[in-house]
């Protein structure tokens, strides 16, 4: 059960919504006499509009942003031995995941993946094995949380080759 507040569209007041697990409307404060939209965000995660009008009728409605696009970790670089990316911030993304992709299909090295609040001090978050596909390697996680972390890059953790034409996106949402 949560307790949200938002500001009504009609009488531009705040007011208060509660909500089962559901995002059902179980009570609200409004007193339009219309109908008024309240904009709620809960658990940072998802934009709640609840819609409540004198008539008692009650709906919410519930959006999230996504964000990331292809390649924006790395897009079609080497990534050399024992060398790291250059770091993502990922500070709008609540909930992550990550392709990868690269042309090293001889190898069985692995990827590091790390993460950090002030992109400075990385602590490894995982380890992906890309596996061997046609004429590429891919791996990916999905799913991730990504909260409270700031920023993301990608280690190769092999002490002798060099990870050609890798590709690597992060994308989720907030």
């Amino acid at each position: 059960m949560s307790l949200l507040t938002g500001i009504n569209s009609t009488t531009n007041k705040q007011e208060a919504v509660k909500l089962n697990n559901s995002n059902e409307i179980l009570t609200h404060s409004s007193t339009a006499s219309t109908e008024a939209t309240l904009l709620l965000v809960k658990n940072d995660v998802s934009t709640l509009a609840a819609t409540v009008n004198q008539g008692g009728e009650q709906k919410v409605s519930v959006s999230s942003e996504n964000y990331g696009t292809h390649g924006n970790l790395l897009n079609n670089a080497t990534l050399n031995a024992g060398a790291v990316s250059s770091s993502l911030s990922i500070s709008e993304i609540a909930t992550g995941n990550l392709f990868y992709q690269d042309s090293n299909t001889g190898i069985l090295d692995e990827v590091e993946i790390q993460v950090s609040v002030d992109n400075v001090n990385f602590y490894t978050w995982g380890v992906i094995k890309p596996y061997t596909t046609g004429s590429i390697r891919i791996a990916n996680v999905t799913g991730g949380s990504a909260h409270g972390l700031r920023y993301i890059r990608l280690k190769n953790l092999s002490s002798s080759v060099n990870y050609n034409n890798v590709y690597a996106t992060i994308c989720g949402s907030h």
